[in-house]
């Protein structure tokens, strides 16, 4: 039949092209919506509650004008996840949550057309969305032409009236370039406009330009995959055995590589079984640097075991008997691996315990267990025969997961309240962070507690920080001049702040700046003094000195 087509003489072979359908009315609305949306959101806006109108109102539109709708988990997942940024945003408002929120948008278009939206096909949808959205605002152009278009009868005379017009307007603009008299008639006309309320601005013009055309982006997003992936990987989920056999040194390398690995990681619980679990630090060495030194390169450890397991233990080595041994001293390298966890976990934990929590404590948290969840899913692929294409699209999947979780979650409040808690047991170097890291709204109400401190440098010190955090909250209040600007956080901070007014005012010091001064002194103070034994214990604030638990 082919050779019969292609032959000499033959017909030409039709090639059937696909076309996208053409824009409807209600999508041309929709666009128009979605501009109107983020002008309201971004532009007039610069607050929470606008941003949390444009991650609902967006996503419920493309919901709405969508012709096709796949709801499958993974699009009830990212639904989730904008869900969930949208009440970040209406309780506080940030770069990340602004940022994570707009780059949802695009994968809950997509998700919403196919359930093939895994991380790797949603990035490769979304480049091509991105490169593509000028053309199909091109699309969106030419239907709303049409809608307007005049019929064809009437054309002659329209043009009988704008090409004089267009005519008049260039040579009206070549005498202004002549003639300064005209130059200062049009330059008043130009400050009549620019001066009407209603007349945007060129910014603003510029604004709506770049919103449409991330809007038909938005609207009709482009689906696309990595063939490379594809080919190089395979489209299933389940390797399943070929009955070929793995080469000899394939086995050996894994064989070999699985026990050198064993003895050494052995090796290394060991030395931490004493030195970290058994709480004796070594010569030279304070308990609070040995624990710390170590944290960020054992994650580093549990993502090349996990490349390390996921390259040795693909193919045929997977099912054939001749691996089986490799395959066990897998098993008890995870094994390994999950004790190393469990020894980096402890390590954060001791240096929270030390010295207070921090974003940047919390991110080593996230972190950590990341690592030792990509390793957990490795173990299983091995287990249950998965492939790699499964390793890969879970763990991209848990990546994403991770970074929405820690963007959405109220880490400040989290962070002060355990720094609070602390102070109040009289463990004194959080006091740290309450002059090297920012306090957020969401934070304030946190530390209203330490203002009934018997500490009296403590409690005025505090009653300083906490009249400057007023002073800044009401100054955000008097500057959000619209509901768009309006942010849960910061509302429930200023009640709080109210509420308490009273016993700031009996708490605060004559002389503020003695305050602040004395209360930064013991912070730095204390965090700059040598780990001795009994620094467990509280804080002796009588004498300024650490004094061991009597038990």
């Amino acid at each position: 039949m082919l050779d019969a087509l292609l032959a000499p003489g033959a017909p030409p072979v039709a090639v059937l092209v696909r076309r996208p359908p053409p824009v409807r009315p209600r999508e041309i609305l929709a666009l128009i919506a979605i501009v109107a949306l983020a002008d309201l959101a971004l532009y007039q806006g610069n607050g929470g509650a606008g941003l949390a109108v444009l991650f609902t109102g967006v996503p419920a539109i493309l919901f709405g004008v969508a012709t096709r709708r796949v709801l499958s988990r993974r699009f009830a997942a990212i639904a989730a996840i904008v869900a969930l940024i949208a009440g970040r945003c209406l309780w506080q408002s940030s770069a990340g949550a602004t940022a994570l929120g707009m780059a949802m948008l695009l994968p809950f278009a997509i998700a919403l057309r196919t359930s093939h939206s895994f991380v790797p096909e949603l990035v490769a949808s979304v480049l091509g969305s991105a490169w593509g959205s000028v053309r199909q605002l091109g699309a969106f152009s030419g239907a709303l032409g049409r809608l307007a278009r005049p019929v064809r009868s009437l054309r002659a005379s329209w043009a009988a009236l704008y090409i004089p017009a267009a005519l008049v307007v260039v040579f009206g603009a070549i005498f202004a370039a002549a003639n300064p008299v005209i130059q200062g008639w049009l330059g008043s006309v130009v400050d009549l406009v620019g001066g009407a309320g209603w007349a945007p601005s060129p910014g603003r013009v510029v604004f709506w330009a770049g919103c449409a055309v991330a809007a038909a982006g938005l609207l009709r997003p482009v689906m696309r995959s990595f063939a490379r992936l594809d080919a190089r990987l395979g489209a299933s989920h389940v390797s399943e055995p070929t009955g070929a056999l793995p080469a000899a040194s394939r086995v050996a390398l894994a064989r070999n590589g699985m026990i050198a690995l064993n003895a050494l990681f052995l090796g290394y619980n060991a030395l931490d079984a004493v030195y970290l679990w058994g709480g004796h630090a070594p010569s030279g060495v304070t308990h609070t640097e040995y624990a710390h030194a170590g944290t960020a390169w054992l994650s580093i450890a549990f993502v090349l075991s996990t490349i390390v397991l996921g390259a040795l233990f693909r193919g045929p080595i997977e099912h054939h008997a001749r691996g089986r041994l490799a395959r066990g001293l897998a098993y008890v390298w995870a094994a390994q691996n999950v004790i190393l966890a469990a020894g980096t976990f402890r390590r954060i934990q001791m240096y929270i315990a030390y010295s207070g929590l921090t974003q940047l404590r919390i991110v080593g948290i996230f972190g950590t267990a990341l690592a030792t969840l990509g390793l957990a899913i490795v173990v299983y692929k091995l287990w249950r025969r998965r492939t790699m294409l499964w390793v890969m699209r879970r763990q991209l999947d848990a990546l994403a997961i991770a970074v929405a979780v820690f963007i959405v979650m109220p880490s400040d409040d989290l962070a002060m309240r355990y720094n609070v808690a602390r102070i109040a047991d009289d463990q004194y170097r959080p006091l740290l962070h309450l002059y090297e890291q920012p306090i957020r709204d969401e934070a304030v109400p946190a530390l209203l507690p330490l203002l009934d401190h018997p500490d009296p440098v403590v409690r005025e010190g505090v009653a300083v920080i906490v009249a400057a955090q007023r002073d800044r909250l009401y100054g955000k209040e008097r500057r959000a001049d619209s509901w768009l600007d309006f942010e849960l956080a910061r509302h429930r901070a200023l009640r709080a702040l109210d509420g308490a007014a009273a016993r700031l005012a009996e708490v605060m010091p004559r002389n503020i700046g003695d305050a602040r001064a004395r209360l930064r002194g013991i912070a730095y103070g204390i965090n700059d003094e040598v780990e001795r034994a009994g620094d467990e214990g509280p804080f002796d604030w009588r004498t300024r000195r650490y004094a061991p638990r009597d038990y």
